[in-house]
């Protein structure tokens, strides 16, 4: 995994983009929320051509949490069925892919 003093540190939206697999040799990798995670080992996912692959370089947690299906509910829940759908998300992200840096807040 990525060292600790990796995952910590700082990336501005503006280097994130950079991370968007266009330029050859350079890692991919997609913000949810905070976390930047290095997807580059995952083309199946978010290589070229991939279904995901638009998502590099960007943060992605509408996108992503769009693709998961719905669960029929009471409308008065949703907003605590939202949160708690996007913390186990960000857990199977943090359990697939190194956490390399965290967005810079706009």
């Amino acid at each position: 995994g990525a060292p600790v003093a990796a995952a910590t540190a700082a990336m501005p939206a503006s280097a994130l983009v950079a991370h968007n697999g266009a330029r050859p040799g350079m890692p991919r990798f997609i913000a949810f929320g905070s976390d930047v995670f290095d997807v580059t080992a995952d083309e199946r996912s978010f290589g070229p051509g991939a279904p995901l692959e638009r998502l590099c370089g960007s943060e992605c947690s509408a996108e992503l949490l769009a693709q998961l299906p719905a669960s029929p509910g009471d409308a008065a829940l949703d907003w605590l069925e939202a949160s708690r759908r996007k913390e186990e998300l960000r857990r199977l992200l943090l359990g697939k892919y190194p956490r390399v840096a965290r967005l810079e807040p706009r």
